[in-house]
């Protein structure tokens, strides 16, 4: 039981770190086009 739990916890971690990242990711590219429209300005 304490196994599954683990291994249960662990899989969250893991898909709550890949979301952030890829959140973190999106973000970075929308900044990337603000940057870039405000540069043609």
């Amino acid at each position: 039981m304490v196994d599954a739990n683990a291994r249960t916890r662990s899989i969250a971690e893991k898909i709550k770190s890949d979301r952030i990242i890829a959140l973190q990711d999106r973000g970075i590219k929308q900044w990337d086009k603000i940057k870039r429209s405000n540069m043609s300005i």
